[in-house]
């Protein structure tokens, strides 16, 4: 026999099974989302405050790197590493403001005092902030004066009536001595020294066309260089003769430091150029004493 439920009833029933279709919804994201218990925010760490040098006249900026690598997390959960221009001289680029990465280059740096603000970030979105100046000094147009000493230790090369046939329709030949060699001078590190003799090619001639010195930094974000003539040596003769030691002079008749004073080599007293050449071992000893400017 069919019974008719109640209107009050047949209500109340509905209320519990939509009652109870949400506690099971609330049960299954409970499960398939488990809460983060007990996290701790990372700690971020910008380094320490810095002082970096432009040191050419040619240069008016200066790339340094931003390194937030000491920033730390307990559950070592740290997903992004964020740097932020706070102030200074404008015109600095942050390379990577936003990624994975705790470092950063940071380029075009010009004279003053930079503020930069790092946060990391956590996997669940806690984050902690640091700063870290960086202090530029140096390019006040003024070219800054160096007691040079520098010193190479390499091979050399001599071409026997040798020709340069792009310079002379009808080919012109000369004997050509050249050395390479790498030396370091503090606070300035790495320089490449060139030598470059143009001399008769006449065998039993030790007449010289021109000698040249170029002195060049290897660091590619600080361009400081010096180019002159070379005087007192005769490398090919030398040569000749089997080897020995030599003296000379080197004069300055360009660099980077005119880009600050144009006239600053022109008095300029020239650099002493001593060594020693050994024909039998094709090595030579080179080294460049005297005042000089960047």
């Amino acid at each position: 026999m069919y019974t008719r439920l109640h209107p009050f009833l047949k209500k109340l029933a509905f209320i519990a099974s939509i009652l109870l279709l949400l506690n099971s919804c609330k049960k299954e994201i409970a499960v398939n989302n488990p809460p983060v218990a007990n996290a701790s925010t990372p700690i971020a760490n910008a380094g320490t405050d810095v002082t970096a040098t432009i040191f050419s006249c040619y240069d008016k900026t200066i790339d340094t790197v931003l390194n937030g690598s000491g920033s730390s997390d307990p559950e070592n959960n740290i997903v992004y590493y964020t740097w932020k221009f706070l102030s200074g001289p404008p015109g600095s680029v942050i390379k990577y403001a936003h990624s994975y990465s705790s470092r950063s280059p940071v380029e075009k740096l010009s004279r003053g005092i930079h503020s930069f603000e790092l946060t990391v970030t956590d996997q669940t979105g806690l984050s902690s902030k640091d700063t870290v100046l960086i202090n530029v000094l140096g390019n006040a147009g003024i070219p800054t004066e160096y007691n040079l000493d520098m010193m190479i230790n390499t091979s050399f090369t001599f071409y026997n009536n040798y020709n340069y046939p792009w310079e002379d329709p009808i080919g012109f030949y000369y004997d050509y001595t050249w050395m390479r060699g790498n030396s370091i001078f503090l606070p300035l590190g790495q320089f490449n020294i060139g030598v470059f003799e143009y001399a008769d090619s006449v065998g039993s001639s030790s007449a010289l066309y021109g000698s040249q010195m170029q002195i060049r930094t290897t660091i590619a974000h600080s361009y400081l260089y010096l180019d002159g003539d070379l005087g007192g040596i005769n490398f090919k003769q030398l040569i000749m003769q089997g080897g020995g030691s030599f003296t000379g002079t080197f004069t300055v008749t360009w660099g980077s430091a005119e880009y600050c004073n144009p006239q600053v080599f022109a008095n300029l007293p020239p650099l002493t150029v001593t060594g020693n050449l050994n024909t039998t071992t094709g090595m030579v000893n080179l080294r460049v004493i005297g005042r000089a400017f960047f």
